[in-house]
């Protein structure tokens, strides 16, 4: 190995061009429509295949170890595009093509549809494959996250320069082209996350530091060893304030408040200083997010008022779309046919709650009435492998645990903010989580 193809894989260049990618469409709308989001999995498909040209041992590693991820995703995939196309003439068609004399198999309500959300979730499978074969160790996976924080920053910065430009809407909502700023609190969560894994890593000693200090200042180890994903994570709470999103709020709390525990676990075998150490930038972060809150948090808690009436927007929502899941409960109405059924369930009634919204603001209730429990069972099952190889590494107190306890809080924070408003619909946002859900849950080598 040539002297600059060593420096460039210990550098991972690989990982921060595939984040640079995600980070640069998530600027970009966040490749939010049928063509960028197809155009967004392409790139990173091609990406794949780099990888799997320069460095097939990497990836036959990561398909190895997460066999069952991959065929449920492959049996998705074949699943939409047979209902899609009219592949299966055995299967019952949907009862409105029923209803025009169609009897070909085509059980989605809206084919083309179908077949766009089908190519924009090859998104996502690029990317989990790309996370995981770019953190071969915990050296790799730590540059990763290196990477993955500064570009953190950089988008903070030009999210906040746009806010506070001329151009920006007075008095509204932090939205860094994301779609909305709903999926921009999305983000600035996953984000935070991210730093309090760098953070947490560097006090209890596992990043090397720039400096170094007496004995009695390392319990400030996290500030002189990753001085940059501490002014990060500041911003990124200032940025998810200024979104004044609610339910993104309260979902990174919950993901913060799920690292922490999992953390205070894994820490236990650590010495009572040890264990110090580890929770000081826990414990000072959440002492600067009280003091930003204290003077910004305004916004939010105006908004925190109107919960109420929104509240019965959302079940209004909830309730016809759930509807729409229990006429097909097994095979739903096709992947990507939100927007039909919506116009379908509206009624003099409900048509206030529900006209003009882009999604079931729940994400459950969403996927079940477009793929039904067979498409439930197997997203469940795409995510098994990570999710409890994650977790046994936190109960087995391995090396790496800082990071599958981020994963595991990552997930919990896109479910529980999924649950009353949407952000995994946004093919970059999506892409970006499945990365670093590669990332953080992959086998490592010594």
């Amino acid at each position: 190995m040539t002297p600059l193809l060593k420096l460039l894989g210990e550098l991972n260049v690989g990982a921060l061009l595939v984040l640079g990618l995600i980070f640069a469409a998530l600027l970009a709308g966040g490749a939010n429509s049928a063509s960028g989001a197809a155009l967004l999995a392409l790139i990173l498909l091609a990406c794949v295949m780099s990888v799997a040209a320069f460095a097939p041992r990497h990836l036959d590693r990561v398909i190895s170890a997460h066999w069952l991820t991959c065929i449920a995703a492959l049996v998705f995939i074949a699943w939409t595009l047979a209902t899609s196309a009219g592949a299966w003439t055995w299967l019952a068609p949907h009862p409105l093509w029923r209803a025009v004399g169609v009897d070909t198999g085509l059980t989605s309500l809206s084919p083309y549809r179908s077949l766009e959300g089908g190519a924009a979730f090859l998104a996502p499978c690029a990317a989990f494959l790309l996370g995981a074969a770019a953190a071969p160790d915990s050296k790799s996976r730590d540059q990763l996250g290196r990477w993955a924080v500064a570009l953190a920053l950089l988008y903070c910065v030009i999210a906040l320069a746009f806010f506070f430009s001329a151009q920006a809407r007075p008095g509204g909502r932090l939205d860094p082209s994301a779609s909305s700023a709903n999926a921009a609190a999305t983000t600035f969560g996953l984000l935070l996350v991210l730093t309090m894994i760098m953070l947490v890593r560097a006090g209890r000693g596992r990043l090397a530091a720039p400096i170094k200090a007496p004995p009695k200042l390392h319990w400030a180890r996290f500030a002189y060893a990753a001085p940059l994903s501490l002014a990060t994570a500041i911003l990124l709470f200032a940025g998810l304030l200024l979104t004044a999103s609610r339910g993104g709020l309260v979902a990174t709390l919950v993901a913060l408040l799920v690292f922490s525990a999992l953390m205070a676990f894994a820490a236990l075998k650590d010495t009572k200083a040890s264990r110090g150490i580890a929770a000081a930038p826990l414990l000072a972060l959440a002492v600067a997010f009280v003091l930003i809150f204290a003077r910004g948090g305004e916004e939010v808690l105006r908004r925190f008022a109107l919960s109420g009436a929104d509240a019965e927007v959302r079940a209004q929502l909830a309730d016809a779309h759930f509807a729409a899941f229990a006429e097909r409960p097994l095979l739903g109405h096709g992947l990507n046919t939100y927007h039909e059924l919506n116009i379908l369930a509206q009624t003099p009634e409900n048509w206030r709650a529900l006209h003009g919204t882009g999604s079931a603001h729940n994400i459950f209730i969403q996927a079940l009435e477009e793929t039904g429990l067979i498409g439930l069972a197997l997203f469940a099952l795409m995510l098994a492998t990570p999710l409890i190889r994650a977790g046994l590494r936190v109960i087995g107190r391995r090396s790496g645990a800082e990071w599958a306890a981020g994963v595991l809080a990552m997930t919990t924070l896109v479910f529980v903010h999924g649950s009353v408003d949407f952000g995994l619909q946004v093919p970059a946002l999506t892409a970006l989580f499945a990365f670093l859900l590669g990332a953080g849950a992959a086998p490592t080598r010594a």
